[in-house]
């Protein structure tokens, strides 16, 4: 076989094995010279932050002058790297003559009547070979799924054991609760072999104690309060680890991502209990935890753009945590995807309901697990997100019939509603406060809702209904960022509000500014963050609904634009403040570039407002 059809052979191997035992394993690795002797091993388990801690061990050892070995799941695009071997991934020739080896082991024991090694074993197999023809001095072995029965675990007499967090996941293999869960990473701990692990669930921290103890692990618990975070920044995070043994000395590591700080954690704590047998200098311990790298863990692949493997309830909420923080300082845009065996309509929901973002995009995995496109889409849309997809931008004005829906007439201004260029508004007629809020606009009487320029808005109902339960509680907070932005606005030379604020719902911003041409002035606002669409078509700022008919029949050669703003308890003062620098410049642009403009300023046409 070449490369490509070694790795075919591998990729259609969960067709027809099923999980071996792991005295099976270990009898596969009897019969290839035991090459898991050659190595010490320090094993690595946990939900979630287990191929970030086996990186930062590697790293330290590294830079205190080892030789090390890495074996990881799952990969990201080449099956390859799941083996590293001084912290670079193998090559094909390396990956063939480990693969030949295993393979011809399976074919004797198929041949025997025994069973063919699971995809995983395989892939431990050739790892444990590619090791031991290296030569390394460590490997720091990732199990791949629980620990207790996990094929890594047929690696005996390891240095130590490392355990990461624990939270629910692969619940129909490991158990229902975190205790259960941890019962089985626990799996992976020998007698007498030292078991670093973290303490922060308590539930899982007491089965760790337990396992220790009954098998005479001396333990070391860390938990969020034994480090310190003294910096985040975009380019990484500075931390101290309140120990004895390192006093007020402080580690830089080049993640943005609190939850990185406890993994970093972790390794150090397991570099410090296991400096009788592997010695390495404080200074080599510094360097290595700055210098480590690990892909797809809230990595930054370009200025800007961070990459994050989350799959699960509690990687899915320490992403929220990260992006919360800096969607203070940046706008956010999210490219997102998912498997079909993960609770990705519960991960959209947590992400959505937390972070506000400039724009959403759902694209499509290949392979068995994916999920369609689609389906990603409208279920970003039944949590109130616009979105856009990899194959095509939905757009244009969508009106749904809401003749079921139990709510008030109602004008929502939310940033759930948010398009390319905007929010628009919904309403729906019950008779709850009709005429006042009918002065502020003029869209249609009746039952259906018009959504101008936002994508597919269906599934609102849910969305309606909040907003009905929190106007009122969310009133003032929305109000006093409304006043600040019409405060704002209006010092912009011939500018006009159009309508009075009290007829309309807080939230709720129109202007319009002569000179300037409305869709150009859109665009360009969208270039620079900010959701908009365009206004009612007024320039009186009248509540008449005769000014509809007034701006119709103006002249032509007067460009007008007009501009929507929809504010929610979402919205934070650094977003008005961004929008109050933003407006006045895109206006002054325009008009600099609009020969309309120039005539009215110098007085051959007249001002309309």
């Amino acid at each position: 076989m070449n490369y490509e059809e070694a790795v075919a052979y591998i990729e259609d191997i969960p067709r027809f094995t099923t999980k071996n035992s792991l005295d099976h394993t270990r009898e596969c690795l009897r019969r290839l010279g035991d090459p898991q002797r050659k190595f010490r091993v320090i094993h690595v388990a946990g939900t979630n932050g287990k191929g970030s801690t086996c990186a930062f061990i590697t790293s330290v050892l590294r830079e205190a002058g080892y030789s090390c070995g890495l074996f990881t799941s799952p990969h990201l695009v080449e099956i390859n790297e799941r083996f590293q071997i001084n912290e670079e991934v193998i090559d094909d020739d390396t990956f063939l003559r480990a693969f030949e080896k295993v393979k011809k082991l399976s074919d004797e024991l198929v041949a025997e009547g025994s069973y063919h090694p699971t995809y995983f074993e395989t892939l431990l197999l050739m790892g444990m070979v590619i090791f031991a023809e290296a030569g390394v001095d460590y490997v720091t072995l990732e199990t791949g799924l629980g620990g207790r029965l996990d094929a890594t675990t047929a690696v005996e007499n390891p240095a130590a054991c490392v355990i990461t967090s624990i939270s629910l996941d692969h619940m129909q293999y490991l158990g229902n609760t975190v205790s259960e869960i941890a019962g089985e990473k626990a799996g992976i701990m020998v007698p007498g072999v030292p078991v670093i692990y973290d303490g922060n669930d308590p539930d899982a921290a007491g089965v760790m104690r337990e396992h220790a103890e009954k098998l005479g692990c001396p333990y070391y618990e860390l938990k969020r309060e034994d480090t310190e975070i003294h910096k985040i920044t975009k380019d990484g995070i500075r931390f101290s680890l309140k120990d004895e043994t390192y006093g007020d000395t402080v580690f830089d590591i080049p993640f943005i991502a609190r939850y990185q700080v406890m993994n970093a954690a972790l390794a150090v704590k397991t570099i410090q209990v296991l400096e009788d047998q592997i010695p390495v200098s404080l200074e080599a311990l510094k360097a290595g935890m700055a210098k480590t790298r690990w892909q797809g863990r809230m990595e930054t692949v370009l200025p800007g753009v961070i990459v994050d493997g989350a799959h699960n309830e509690d990687g899915v909420e320490k992403f929220v945590e990260t992006a919360e923080h800096f969607q203070k300082e940046f706008p956010l845009t999210l490219l997102f995807s998912a498997v079909d065996d993960k609770d990705y309509t519960d991960m959209i929901r947590t992400i959505c309901s937390r972070i506000r973002f400039r724009h959403v995009i759902v694209t499509q995995v290949g392979g068995y697990r994916k999920v369609p496109v689609e389906e990603l889409a409208e279920i970003c849309r039944m949590h109130g997100v616009w979105f856009h997809t990899d194959a095509v931008q939905a757009a244009g004005h969508v009106e749904i019939d809401l003749t079921k829906l139990q709510a008030d007439f109602l004008s929502v201004s939310a940033h759930k509603f948010h398009g390319p260029k905007g929010c628009g508004f919904l309403y729906v007629k019950n008779g709850f406060r009709t005429e006042s809020l009918l002065e502020g606009g003029a869209q249609e009487k009746g039952k259906r809702a018009g959504t101008e320029n936002v994508p597919g808005i269906v599934g609102m109902a849910a969305a309606l209904q909040e907003a009905c339960d929190h106007i009122d509680e969310n009133a003032a907070k929305v109000s006093a960022l409304r006043d600040k932005l019409i405060a704002g606005l209006s010092k912009i030379p011939h500018s006009a509000l159009n309508g009075d604020p009290v007829h309309r719902l807080p939230g709720n911003v129109n202007f319009c500014f002569e000179g300037i041409e409305g869709e150009s002035l859109l665009l360009l606002l969208d270039d620079a963050g900010i959701c908009a669409s365009s206004g009612s078509a007024c320039t009186s700022g009248s509540l008449d609904p005769s000014h509809v008919l007034l701006a119709i029949g103006r002249p032509h050669e007067v460009a007008h634009g007009s501009l929507r703003l929809s504010l929610s308890e979402w919205n934070q003062p650094w977003e008005i403040d961004h929008i109050l620098r933003e407006v006045p410049r895109v206006v002054a642009y325009l008009r600099s570039m609009s020969p309309v403009w120039k005539d009215l300023e110098s007085g051959k046409k007249q001002f309309m407002l």
